[in-house]
């Protein structure tokens, strides 16, 4: 400091990390602030800003030009029923030795859907629950409730009987869509036998017409509920509605590169909500979904064996706390 020259100011910064622009502009709000200290020293601090008119129209105006426009008047099964129509040969999903095309995979979810609407009521917003091992029934199952006009609630097979409980006496899901393996144990959940329960490997429903159904819900309409994992306390029950969904998807596609990804790959639990926005995600856009099973992903060696052999390009993943 000197009082006939005044405060000289050295910066000293790495080129590598700070641009000179951001300096500059650090160097100009370093002198308003010193400036206001001696001119405004009895204003108060809400009324004083660092930024001039150019940096206030660029940070609160030009950087929130944000809107773009996307399918917000439909719902993610549209989309998938319009990917349908264009690629209704290639594979839309695959476990182990079994595999379903688009058309095959549209056909099987309309025929579910219509024998669900034959077993209860569904309207829109409807709770359906679904617990299912890995395999081609929970994306069929997945779909068929949402065709339907129903939502789902995803229950993973290996939740404590607690937490099972919990979520179907939270949602009060009337039906609840499972595998012949896992009956015995939801049984026991279902003492009060207030829920029905199908199993989706054995039930016939393939009598059912295999076209495409009305509009059964609309994009305001729930689309799944996820549950939280309840570390805070109990799990909270979060409501995805069907344009949300697709605002993650246009915004996923327009900032990501994951459109690029031809093949798929899905190895965590149905319960993990970025596993069901991916897969829907990739099924509206055309994509293969593998999905990978238990043991091959608990195993290291058969995991990259499989990622390699699969010839996978993007991969949907939940690393879980030990």
């Amino acid at each position: 400091v000197n009082e006939e020259k005044g405060l000289n100011l050295h910066v000293h910064y790495r080129k590598d990390v700070f641009s000179n622009d951001r300096i500059q502009q650090f160097l100009r709000h370093y002198k308003k602030l010193i400036v206001m200290s001696y001119d405004n020293f009895r204003e108060k601090l809400c009324k004083i800003s660092l930024l001039d008119k150019k940096e206030y129209q660029q940070i609160v105006y030009d950087w929130n030009q944000t809107d773009k426009d996307y399918p917000s008047d439909k719902t993610i099964y549209q989309l998938f029923q319009d990917q349908v129509k264009k690629t209704p040969d290639n594979i839309a999903v695959v476990f182990e030795e079994q595999q379903l095309t688009y058309k095959e995979l549209n056909a099987k979810s309309n025929q579910l859907a219509r024998y669900l609407q034959t077993q209860i009521e569904i309207k829109p917003d409807t709770i359906i629950a679904l617990c299912l091992d890995r395999s081609l029934e929970m994306i069929i199952g997945i779909l068929g409730v949402m065709k339907a006009g129903g939502a789902y609630v995803p229950i993973d097979p290996n939740y404590p009987k607690e937490r099972i409980q919990y979520i179907l006496d939270d949602t009060q899901a009337p039906l609840l869509l499972t595998q012949t393996q896992l009956l015995t144990t939801l049984e026991k959940v279902n003492h009060k036998g207030d829920i029905k329960l199908i199993a989706l490997d054995t039930v016939c429903y393939d009598k059912q017409s295999a076209r495409n159904l009305s509009l059964q819900s609309k994009a305001s309409d729930l689309a799944y509920v996820i549950y939280t994992s309840g570390t805070t306390g109990k799990p909270k029950g979060v409501m995805i509605e069907h344009r949300q969904l697709l605002h993650y998807r246009h915004w996923l596609l327009d900032q990501t590169h994951f459109s690029l990804s031809k093949v798929v790959d899905c190895s965590s639990s149905l319960a993990f909500d970025a596993t069901v926005q991916m897969i829907w995600i990739g099924l509206s856009i055309g994509q293969k979904i593998i999905i990978c099973p238990e043991e091959t992903k608990q195993d290291p060696r058969k995991y990259l064996n499989y990622l390699e052999q699969n010839n996978i390009e993007a991969i949907i993943d939940h690393i879980r706390k030990s």
